[in-house]
């Protein structure tokens, strides 16, 4: 087991100063010291990823809220590596613990029961057992993204860069995936309509892979979407992602994935529409702290507090904007554009989805 005990290096002495006046005059207030651990997947957070975008949300909470923020890393990401780690940051004085992904569900789904009077807050999972069955318990928050938002800006900016045939790309058909095209093929509509074009004028080619496996056939596959004219692919998962990286860099295409690669960043990737993380572990933290975070349900977090981003810095668009996805991200937090978690795949006419021309592959 490592850990790393951390606590912000950069901040500068003034807000030090500030912090110890606050905390001074805070005594005997509604403040309280704690001690907040995240535990990874058995990754770094050095890296570029999920853990090091979790982990930079609880760093900031820590540090705006003067309290001591803790990371474990574990050997490996099975069930009694996973366990331990919650062990040692229970002995160690965590009062709260933050994890994420679909590895933690069987972990925080013992743990939770275990340790009663610790605060779990599982990012991008329910806690369930070996068997299937999920039980949230009153001292445990799921908190799961709005994914279809993520796959509707990924869909909009698209149309708006003024691609027309568009493909969409996932591995297994999870509900989180179908959410994921389900939104994608809303942005396109909405930026049909908006940009005036007749119905039919855009193109989705839609498939699941059925799983997170690559072959040589399905490349070939793949780059044959683009040699026939499909122009942009929205990939979701990590087969997904490569093979339609590989298709459009044989063939020209264009992809936008669900997160960003930063350490081999290939050129035909456009953007990355999926969760800022780490600003989805700050908003839990924070509403935690407020009594907002209801425990013993699955809280559902959009674009407000990072559940849904399109990532515009360093991104390769040319003709959508930073100033376009501002104004869209206002529309849809006004109410002007809503955003349907359902799925608008299996009845395009129910939703009002008439402009885009569909076409479901196996």
């Amino acid at each position: 087991m490592k850990y790393i005990n951390i606590r912000r290096k950069t901040v500068c002495a003034a807000f030090l100063a500030a912090m110890a006046a606050l905390l001074c005059t805070g005594c005997g207030g509604n403040a309280k010291s704690g001690t907040i651990a995240m535990i990874t997947d058995g990754g770094s957070t050095e890296e570029a990823g999920t853990n090091q975008d979790v982990w930079q949300g609880v760093q900031q909470y820590a540090a705006e809220t003067g309290k001591t923020a803790k990371v474990y890393q574990p050997e490996q990401a099975d069930l009694a590596s996973l366990e331990q780690a919650v062990d040692e940051a229970v002995s160690d004085g965590a009062e709260i613990i933050v994890c994420a992904g679909e590895s933690f569900e069987n972990a925080v789904y013992d743990m939770q029961r275990m340790e009663r009077d610790t605060r779990f807050i599982l990012l991008e999972g329910v806690p369930e057992n070996e068997e299937g069955d999920r039980k949230i318990r009153g001292n445990t928050s799921s908190v799961l993204s709005e994914r279809a938002q993520a796959g509707f800006l990924a869909g909009y900016a698209a149309v708006k860069e003024g691609y027309t045939s568009l493909g969409f790309l996932g591995g297994e058909e999870s509900e989180e995936n179908i959410r994921y095209g389900s939104g994608y093929v809303q942005g396109a509509n909405q930026a049909a309509a908006d940009l005036g074009l007749a119905a039919g004028q855009v193109t989705i080619r839609y498939r699941f892979l059925g799983s997170d496996s690559v072959s040589p056939s399905l490349l070939q596959e793949i780059q044959s979407w683009y040699q026939q004219g499909c122009q942009l692919i929205y990939a979701c998962g990590s087969a997904p992602e490569l093979l339609a990286e590989k298709g459009a860099e044989a063939a020209g295409g264009r992809v936008i994935n669900t997160e960003p690669n930063e350490a081999a960043q290939s050129s035909v990737v456009l953007s990355a529409a999926g969760t800022d993380y780490c600003r989805m572990a700050y908003q839990a933290l924070k509403m935690e702290e407020e009594g907002s975070l209801p425990g013993g349900k699955e809280t559902m977090m959009g674009i407000p507090e990072g559940g849904a981003v399109l990532r515009m810095e360093n991104a390769g668009f040319s003709s959508f904007t930073q100033t376009d996805y501002d104004l869209l991200v206002q529309r849809i937090e006004n109410g002007e554009i809503r955003v349907t978690e359902e799925d608008v795949t299996q009845n395009l006419n129910n939703f009002e989805i008439t402009l885009v021309s569909f076409s479901r592959e196996n």
